[in-house]
């Protein structure tokens, strides 16, 4: 599994992770708004659009840095990271979603954030 957190250490790395996370959902919104199936005319100005080529690097870095910190992004839209951790003996995933003041909640290694518990 490699780095693991305990919770407060997670909750510690919110002051970088939030910041990090909150530019992510920007930028992956800004680049929602371009066409699914534009046009050839259309791809060609997106292909030679530098505005996308700078925002899809910057998503590169954004999840770079949360990489370093060894968190994982998991949904960029609702800003849900997980964090990896031991909980009663088992790997598991702390859990945290944008606009929660801390990670106060687990989910087992195969489970997703639906399958979230409440730390205790």
């Amino acid at each position: 599994m490699g780095k693991t957190f305990t919770l407060e250490e997670a909750n510690r790395s919110l002051v970088f992770v939030a910041p990090v996370v909150k530019e992510i959902q920007t930028l992956w919104m800004e680049l929602m708004t371009f066409k699914v199936n534009p046009t050839a005319e259309e791809f060609e100005r997106y292909s030679r659009e530098r505005t996308v080529r700078e925002k899809l690097d910057r998503l590169k870095v954004c999840n770079g840095e949360l990489a370093q910190v060894g968190c994982m992004l998991r949904d960029p839209i609702e800003g849900i990271v997980d964090f990896p951790s031991v909980h009663q003996e088992q790997e598991v995933f702390l859990c945290w979603r944008m606009g929660e003041e801390q990670a106060d909640f687990w989910h087992p290694v195969e489970e997703g954030y639906d399958a979230h518990r409440v730390m205790v």
